[in-house]
């Protein structure tokens, strides 16, 4: 099933539902933290491991024109659900006015229709939504040079090394990271610091040294590994 993309056009109608959000709707004015407490068996107390960003909501009230029939509000009933349904899973929002910056929303539970307006359908859709806004554009850089990061939070990137090479070793402002082994022509190593993952050949690598560094805000300077080719891809990201 493809994953929804709303947008919310300049004109307040939101794309492709065909609705109005009204301006009770909800959005959180800045992504919230949840703190990392686990509890000791034997100990008082708790070990602390920090704060991280946690998911928000948002409640989207929206409303049809007036004027329809109750045959005509079925069908848009019918619709809608359609559309919903595919938030189940991931789906994206963005605003027409701000259409670089992307943020990841799913379904939070069942949304719910006022039934008490007559000639339009009006509806209330619970929605969770990740902490970051992550640019449209994914951006690329081959070999050595500077990444920027034109948005207001640090930022994954994902480092692809081909062969051949020995003993790749690629550096991402004061992180470096490396891999023991050979790469031919034909082997690809693949280091994702958001999903904090290395693959050689689509196969965990177990000879990476488990560096992730993600992307500060502004410039960062990245050196490549000598021989084969090295490839930098990446997102801005705002909070």
């Amino acid at each position: 099933m493809t994953a929804l993309a709303l947008t919310i056009k300049e004109t307040g109608i939101v794309e492709p539902l065909g609705l109005t959000w009204l301006r009770d709707s909800k959005f959180s004015l800045i992504a919230g933290t949840r703190d990392g407490l686990e509890e000791v068996d034997g100990m008082d107390g708790a070990v602390d491991f920090g704060s991280e960003f946690s998911t928000g909501d948002i409640t989207l009230e929206l409303i049809s024109t007036d004027g329809l029939s109750k045959t005509e509000i079925n069908t848009l009933r019918d619709t809608v659900i359609a559309y919903l349904n595919q938030l189940r899973d991931y789906g994206t929002l963005t605003w027409e006015a701000d259409p670089d910056k992307i943020l990841a929303i799913r379904l939070n539970g069942k949304p719910s229709r006022d039934v008490n307006i007559l000639g339009a359908f009006k509806i209330s859709i619970p929605l969770t939504c990740q902490p970051i806004w992550v640019g449209e554009t994914e951006h690329t850089q081959v070999g050595s040079g500077t990444l920027n990061n034109a948005g207001t939070f640090e930022t994954p990137v994902i480092v692809e090394i081909r062969g051949p090479c020995t003993n790749p070793s690629v550096v991402i402002g004061s992180y470096t990271m490396t891999y023991t082994g050979s790469l031919v022509s034909s082997d690809i190593l693949i280091i994702d610091t958001g999903a904090l993952t290395a693959t050689f050949n689509g196969v965990n690598a177990l000879a990476f040294n488990g560096v992730f560094p993600q992307l500060d805000v502004g410039d960062n300077t990245v050196v490549a590994a000598t021989g084969g080719t090295t490839i930098f891809k990446w997102f801005d990201s705002w909070i």
